[in-house]
């Protein structure tokens, strides 16, 4: 194995990490054991410490850079002399998470790029916010000439999901006729260190059994996550079976706004929690009603944890189900339709929950190592 630079333009050690950054550390956990591989990132020595980390080459914050700049490329001018030295050192692999990162690396010329997409930033930037303004469409021509760069620099582009995949190609035509084949898939798994700590730290909440507990768990910052569409069907659903109680998870600046607008005796708002495991566990069913999203977190979380879960036929969603019965449209009709039965049909529960299982035990495995093998055996 060659020498090979795990690189993040940014700090690593978050206090509430995404789960891409969670995907990141667990990836840098596992290449500090092995050799010939280093981090680059922009912490302190004492953060990355109690996470068992240390960074090799260290990267500065964007302060005393034009502030009017996209934030990659102000980080790009304070790290020049930086990007430069890697570029010297001709690692055999450089990984990169998503593309905002990847920009500098690209410009600066370094080669043997290894371009993880976590996310179709682009899809995400669509389904935001409604409307269509000259903002929002600068923003996407942005991101659409900086992905392009980085594809075509790219030695490898790894994807979580194969959504993610066919509607970059689709974006980028030439791409696909020339680089396809730089393309390849590894889902996530349901086991990673997070996940099975959180669940070992979660004791399922006191709660009425005589009563069906849907739970939601999500940000509200914006209308990617679908909340509208599941509140829509919440606020149906409840008023035919008084039975259902609704829980949702998550904090964000729309939650007031909602919580004014559905906030009931059986529709609950918890707001955003460090380990959402507690209320997932002591729920009977997941609903994930994304717009676009490429492998949720929360889905992996229910499958690991046992709790049946349905999800939108978005993103990469599909592919973690693979089960027909567990999908639902972009539409809160859709989502009553499906739970509707779902509770009414204790069988068809049971059956689900079972399959759901079978489907959990394909995806426990060991992700940064099938990483790792993917790289070097590109």
């Amino acid at each position: 194995m060659g020498q090979i630079l795990l690189y993040s333009s940014g700090i690593i050690a978050e206090k509430k990490p995404t789960g891409g950054e969670l995907r990141f550390l667990e990836l840098a956990g596992y290449m500090a054991k092995q050799k010939n591989t280093e981090l680059c990132c922009a912490d302190e020595a004492t953060a990355l410490a109690e996470l068992g980390l240390k960074s090799d080459i260290r990267m500065k914050g964007p302060e005393g850079t034009p502030p009017f700049l996209p934030e990659e490329a102000r980080i790009l001018l304070a790290n020049r002399k930086t990007l430069k030295e890697i570029v010297k050192s001709k690692y055999d692999s450089i990984i990169v998470f998503d593309v905002p990162p990847a920009v500098g690396l690209t410009l600066a010329g370094a080669k043997n790029l290894v371009l993880m997409i976590r996310k179709d930033l682009i899809g995400y930037e669509k389904v935001k916010s409604a409307g269509n303004g000259l903002r929002k469409k600068l923003r996407i021509a942005y991101q659409w000439m900086c992905e392009s760069l980085c594809l075509r620099s790219a030695r490898q582009v790894i994807c979580q999901c194969a959504y993610d995949r066919d509607v970059i190609l689709n974006r980028h035509p030439m791409l696909a006729k020339q680089d396809a084949a730089k393309f390849d898939i590894q889902i996530n798994n349901i086991n990673p260190s997070w996940i099975v700590r959180r669940n070992e730290a979660a004791d399922p909440e006191n709660r009425d059994a005589r009563k069906f507990r849907i739970c939601f768990i999500g940000g509200f910052d914006d209308l990617r996550k679908g909340q509208n569409l599941f509140l829509e069907a919440a606020q149906v659903l409840k008023s035919k079976h008084p039975e259902l109680e609704f829980v949702l998870v998550g904090g964000g600046k729309r939650l007031q706004n909602y919580r004014d607008q559905f906030e009931s005796d059986r529709i609950r708002f918890l707001g955003r929690m460090d380990n959402p495991l507690s209320v997932l566990k002591s729920s009977d069913l997941l609903v994930v009603p994304s717009l676009a999203d490429s492998c949720p977190n929360t889905v992996m979380e229910a499958l690991y944890t046992g709790i049946p879960v349905i999800g939108s036929r978005a993103g990469g969603i599909p592919e973690i189900l693979k089960d027909e019965e567990a999908l639902f449209d972009t539409q809160s009709s859709s989502i009553v339709e499906r739970i509707e039965r779902l509770q009414a049909d204790r069988t068809a529960y049971e059956h689900l929950r079972e399959r759901q299982r079978k489907r959990a035990e394909e995806l426990e495995f060991d992700w940064p190592e099938r990483i790792m093998q993917l790289i070097q055996s590109d």
